[in-house]
């Protein structure tokens, strides 16, 4: 059985779990709290310490949300959730890659700035900065110090407007396809698309969402998938998953 080291509420987590549920694979949970995780005993099991991390029933560890889903894709033909047109996997393709760049350069940011808005978040941040760049605490402040220099203003601003062409993107996508993304049937892609679009949604952009009538159709019907329920919303905190909680914990440290 395939095993995930996954977390939470991280995005490209959300990913691979949704993804999961709509291929209706069976695999085992490492979930991953950074508040907790015993980091020597981790990096017996995953040596290399990236999240999110999937290890194949061959025991070889393989990184990084698009890589994990094409793996998988290609590997389990059970329920096919790519495109059977060369062209359009090669879109398809693109366009997860286009989404590991969305999170990088806007959601991340986005997100970072909710995460110092809150009542001490330093180390919150610091502590994921610890397990992801490994470095000494020395250079850890420094890291954390360029952090919050990107967050500045225009920073945001320019988070900002890529959220806005990333919902323009989205809905001339559907504009040119039939409920989903890529053609007639779900594919992959809309499990990528899924998880960026419910941390848009969740960070204040929902009325941007619903000012794009195609886009606000897809997100309302991918909500009531059983993959939403299963691969993101399972594990929030019970009081986050109401729209009326936004504003308390959501994110946590596990972005």
């Amino acid at each position: 059985m395939i095993k995930l080291f996954h977390r939470k509420a991280s995005i490209a987590s959300q990913k691979i779990r949704v993804y999961l549920a709509e291929k209706a694979l069976s695999w085992h949970s490492e979930l991953i709290d950074l508040e907790t995780i015993n980091l020597p005993v981790f990096r017996l099991k995953n040596p290399v310490g990236a999240l999110p991390a999937m290890c194949n029933e061959r025991g070889e560890l393989i990184f990084g949300s698009t890589q994990i889903i094409e793996y998988l894709e290609a590997n389990f033909r059970n329920i096919p959730l790519w495109s059977e047109k060369y062209q359009q996997r090669k879109q398809i393709h693109r366009f997860c890659q286009a989404q590991d760049k969305l999170y990088e350069n806007c959601l991340m940011p986005l997100t970072n700035s909710d995460l110092l808005q809150r009542d001490d978040i330093h180390e919150a941040l610091f502590d994921r900065l610890a397990f992801a760049e490994k470095q000494t605490p020395e250079s850890l402040e420094a890291a954390l110090v360029t952090v919050k220099k990107q967050l500045e203003t225009v920073e945001i601003e320019a988070s900002r407007d890529m959220a806005i062409t990333t919902l323009d993107a989205l809905n001339a996508l559907l504009d040119h396809s039939d409920g989903y993304l890529f053609g007639d049937h779900y594919t992959f892609a809309d499990s990528v698309a899924t998880a960026s679009v419910y941390r848009l949604d969740e960070l204040g952009f929902e009325g941007e969402i619903a000012l794009r009538p195609l886009l606000a159709d897809w997100w309302g019907s991918m909500q009531t998938r059983e993959s939403f329920e299963s691969g993101i919303l399972k594990y929030l905190p019970e009081k986050n998953i109401s729209k009326s909680t936004r504003n308390d914990k959501l994110f946590e440290t596990n972005v």
